[in-house]
């Protein structure tokens, strides 16, 4: 499981953007579609209960340490949003409503729902988008030592990364690498490709940035009508940078993350990533955080409307 950060960059006009790790569809054209449904996206009224084979799975991705993290750079970034965008208000308010937006309870129940929020395959695993079968073989490749040391290595490089100086000095090792390791550097290129990390973390970006943008209009944070085809072009005016912020970050954190891993290790975890099943995991993997990230990104951006518009938060 590689999920790239969450706020990678303030890069609306307003200036205020979010970079979601998270998927949609593979190709850009999907966005539109994509947006729309992001905008729309709120807490379900109704839990889903995950199956055992989920619940097995998302422990042992360590789905709560990892909320956690995304809850802290979430924090982090609202807290930024504040500062450029109002910072004559008071912070103990904004900090109050941020804590409820960024609760990990209610992003484990999003993931939940977003495993499910596709469902209808009759092969599927209770209360998924994925097949039982691929599932089942993504619990035996996280259950194995390799599977779980890969785990442990990403939370901790995604923890030491909300450091700039450590995110800094990443970037500079991954630089090395593409120099002198040019069997490590096309291990991550296999990676990356096989997961298709790139143009999944630009649509995500994207489709994260109008959610935020959205919001900001159901907040009432402009006095003037703004129209759907301006947020688009605004967002689609992104997507070259985002995509820039992406790769710098995605290779940076992989090489962090798998550093004490041999090339052999690694092309195991390749070899998981290309398969069906990893593929399949992968996919579902996304579209649930991709419900987690939109949803944050709306309502960041409606609660900073409310702020502009002068209402008690």
């Amino acid at each position: 499981m590689m999920l790239s950060r969450p706020f990678a960059a303030l890069l609306l006009s307003l200036p205020l953007a979010s970079l979601s790790p998270l998927p949609v569809p593979t190709g850009l054209s999907g966005l539109s579609g994509a947006a729309h449904a992001a905008a729309g996206a709120r807490t379900p009224d109704v839990a889903v209960q995950p199956g055992p084979r989920l619940t097995r799975m998302l422990e042992l991705l360590r789905i709560e340490e990892l909320l956690e993290i995304l809850r802290e750079e979430g924090i982090d970034y609202a807290r930024l949003v504040r500062a450029e965008m109002f910072p004559e208000i008071a912070a103990g308010p904004w900090d109050a409503r941020i804590a409820r937006i960024y609760d990990v309870t209610r992003m484990r129940g999003l993931i939940e729902t977003g495993f499910a929020a596709k469902g209808g395959d009759q092969d599927a695993e209770a209360g998924t988008t994925i097949a039982a079968p691929a599932l089942e073989q993504a619990v035996e490749f996280f259950s194995t030592d390799l599977g779980q040391r890969i785990t442990r290595l990403e939370i901790d490089a995604r923890r030491a990364m909300l450091d700039e100086m450590v995110e800094r000095q990443a970037a500079q090792d991954y630089a090395r690498v593409m120099e002198e390791e040019p069997a490590r550097q096309a291990l991550l290129e296999e990676f990356v490709a096989a997961n298709d990390l790139i143009e999944s973390n630009v649509v995500g970006g994207m489709n994260s940035n109008y959610a935020f943008y959205s919001g900001l209009l159901d907040g009432g944070a402009f006095p003037f009508d703004v129209s759907e085809e301006q947020v688009l072009s605004d967002v689609w005016s992104q997507e070259d940078e985002i995509r820039s912020e992406s790769e710098i970050w995605i290779y940076s954190y992989l090489n962090l993350a798998y550093q004490p891993l041999s090339n052999a290790e690694m092309g195991d975890y390749v070899a998981f990533s290309r398969s069906d099943a990893g593929r399949a995991f992968n996919r579902a993997l996304f579209d649930a955080f991709d419900l987690v990230f939109n949803t944050m990104s709306y309502d960041l951006g409606r609660a900073a409307g409310n702020s502009l518009r002068g209402e008690e938060l």
